[in-house]
């Protein structure tokens, strides 16, 4: 089958780039052709006109490229406003997975993502799309245009909890929530190669403040080892190694994620990666209206009690710190989450 998929492949952002590596690898592993909507909005545009964003960005976005080209199966031509007319011919859209429904990111592309420039009578289905928020505070005209928008997919799958409620309770949908597509992938070798585990706390934070910068510095205290800051611009003097983002690779990211002895993060593929190599982790809340994609997830594998919302919360329960993770419990959950997803899919493609 001919699909035509749609997602924000074209991010500097190291989930959204893995994310869509995985989607295109399991749609193809069930011998499907796809075809990447390389569609990008206008503030990707404005970005490239300055000079701020090439001396900040340049190489990543070359590192990004060149895994792109690799990795991923062939795109469209950059385009910044879809005409279907112009879309290769598919059988099947797919929207998904990552934040491509979340208001404060698409802002105005919503509409797009949702499928707002094809036919009625072409089928669209989603797989682990994320509304990314905690609550729909949108006003009732955007409300009412994404009900009829969803209303025209065949099956709508939703990466969160959250978005199986807004589906049923706002919109009036069914929805089912899958995984999401990185944790359907059983091997990250032919990537990564061979690992040599390091005796170091490796951090990927979204969110820098000084909660973390405190937990970070207790947490070394009681086990003893360095500590990392994991794809950042700047370097800081509060940690034994700065890994830069310029010239970290998805490779690379992946490869440091997988060599740790420990995790800190507050970033969803952060931890889905984490516990795709089975790391022993520590959730940092960042943003406190963006946790609904961290709790579903440490929630459906049985792993709240890894989730802290304070340095002072993480003090009071610190024999977390020192535990390890239960992979045999949380891998046996992880398999039939992994099944019924695959399922999920396959039947949403020939249904």
């Amino acid at each position: 089958m001919k699909i035509n998929l749609l997602t924000m492949h074209y991010s500097l952002s190291i989930g959204a780039t893995l994310q869509t590596y995985a989607t295109c690898r399991i749609l193809e592993k069930m011998g499907h052709e796809v075809t990447i909507i390389n569609f990008k909005d206008k503030v990707e545009l404005k970005r490239r006109k300055s000079i701020k964003y090439w001396l900040s960005s340049g190489t990543t976005k070359i590192l990004f490229e060149l895994f792109k080209q690799k990795h991923f199966p062939k795109r469209t031509k950059e385009i910044f406003h879809i005409d279907y007319e112009k879309l290769p011919k598919a059988d099947l859209y797919i929207s998904g997975s990552d934040q491509i429904w979340n208001p404060h990111i698409v802002d105005e592309n919503l509409p797009v993502y949702m499928f707002n420039f094809i036919p009625d009578n072409i089928k669209r289905i989603s797989y682990a799309s994320s509304f990314g928020v905690n609550k729909w505070e949108q006003d009732s005209e955007t409300t009412q245009q994404v009900q009829n928008l969803l209303s025209k997919f065949s099956h709508l799958a939703v990466r969160e909890d959250t978005g199986v409620k807004f589906c049923t309770d706002i919109f009036k949908l069914n929805a089912k929530q899958v995984l999401d597509p990185t944790l359907l992938i059983d091997d990250y070798s032919n990537l990564i190669g061979n690992i040599r585990l390091k005796d170091e706390i490796v951090c990927f934070k979204l969110s820098l403040n000084n909660d973390f910068y405190d937990s970070v510095a207790y947490i070394r205290g009681i086990l003893k080892i360095k500590t990392a800051l994991l794809h950042t611009l700047i370097p800081s003097r509060k940690f034994d190694k700065n890994y830069f983002s310029l010239f970290e690779s998805p490779i690379k990211w992946m490869r440091r994620i997988a060599s740790a002895k420990l995790v800190i993060t507050d970033s969803f593929h952060g931890l889905a990666f984490s516990i795709i190599f089975k790391k022993n982790f520590i959730v940092l809340a960042g943003e406190k209206n963006k946790t609904t994609r961290l709790l579903s997830l440490l929630n459906t594998l049985g792993l709240n009690e890894r989730y802290f919302d304070s340095y002072e919360s993480l003090r009071k329960n610190k024999n977390i710190l020192v535990s390890d993770i239960d992979y045999n419990n949380v891998n046996s959950i992880l398999e039939e989450k992994k099944k019924e997803s695959l399922q999920y899919l396959r039947n949403s493609i020939i249904k």
